[in-house]
């Protein structure tokens, strides 16, 4: 495969991937990447064998059904949903995880009292049925734990610079 070869969508939000040439005015002049235009993630900069580096792109590592349906309601609320990690940072007390554990205890013994917990106006609840639900939590999850790391990112970024 090369530059003009098909590229598969970005694995982790489904955006369109693109092949960069690195000038040779620049660090890795020379080199080869493919980048997502829609959350920036990124091969390895490949310097010799460039022909293997859209299959390295293309090749899947064979996901669960679940985990796949997981990357997908994630994919999905940050598309359809506005739920991206700017708006997401917003919610630093811990409301995803909140939500994710409404959506958890949503069809045992507890499921008529979760109102009292849900972190945001009703009108975001929207339980279906157990597996969806769980989905959904698991996506929660997955956008808290993101959330996180770019927090602790960002802590140690301006520990450096103090």
């Amino acid at each position: 495969m090369s530059a003009g070869d098909d590229l598969k969508p970005c694995p982790f939000c489904g955006g369109t991937a693109q092949w960069f040439n690195f000038d040779d005015d620049c660090e890795n002049a020379g080199g080869s990447a493919i980048e997502c235009s829609g959350c920036g993630a990124a091969s390895h900069v490949e310097f010799g064998r460039k022909e293997n580096l859209a299959s390295s792109w293309n090749r899947r590592a064979h996901l669960a059904e679940a985990a796949a349906d997981v990357l997908a309601e994630r994919a999905r609320q940050i598309s359809a949903e506005g739920w991206t990690p700017e708006h997401d940072d917003g919610h630093s007390r811990g409301q995803m995880a909140t939500a994710a554990g409404c959506y958890i205890l949503h069809q045992s013994h507890l499921g008529d009292e979760l109102e009292v917990f849900w972190p945001w106006e009703m009108t975001w609840w929207k339980p279906t049925d157990r597996r969806r639900d769980l989905v959904k939590a698991a996506a929660l999850l997955l956008a808290e734990i993101e959330r996180l790391d770019r927090a602790e990112a960002r802590a140690k970024a301006e520990a450096t610079h103090a």
